[in-house]
Formats: structure tokens, sequence, C-alpha cells
């Protein structure tokens, strides 16, 4: 689904099995932090800042988190 979707991806460009790694990244981030890293009014206004801001960083929702399993998340996203 969008909310998934790699910054390459939203933008149109060419994406190869790295876009399936960031969305499983998305996943983890989700199921850490109980919600998406980003909300968006509209679905443009949601694939804009998946596009342009960074991720958020997880340890703030979850500061409890093994930053064994942060830094996974880090890097698959």
């Amino acid at each position: 689904t969008p909310a998934y979707m790699a910054p390459e991806q939203v933008a149109g460009r060419r994406v190869d099995a790295r876009t399936d790694v960031y969305a499983l990244g998305l996943v983890g981030w989700e199921m850490l932090a109980g919600e998406r890293p980003w909300r968006g009014a509209t679905l443009y206004e949601l694939l804009h800042r998946q596009q342009f801001e960074p991720l958020p960083d997880l340890a703030e929702p979850r500061p409890d988190a093994p930053v064994y399993l942060l830094r996974a998340i880090e890097g698959a996203t």
C-alpha cells in the first residue's frame, strides 16, 4: 500500500528488492510504535512526507526497545 512505499517508488524511479526491505522496516516501525511514522490528511500529503521527511526516531515512542532492534529497523529503512 502507499503507506509502505519507498521514497524512490513514490517518485516513480526504478525499484528493486530493497523496496521490500524498506517496507518491512516500516512494518517493524509501526509494530513497535503502535502507529505509522508519517501521517497525512490526504494520500498526497502522506506520500510527500515519506519522500521528503526523515523517518522519525523510533526511540522516542519506544525508549524501552532494545538498541539492536532499533538499529535493525533503521538499517532496513
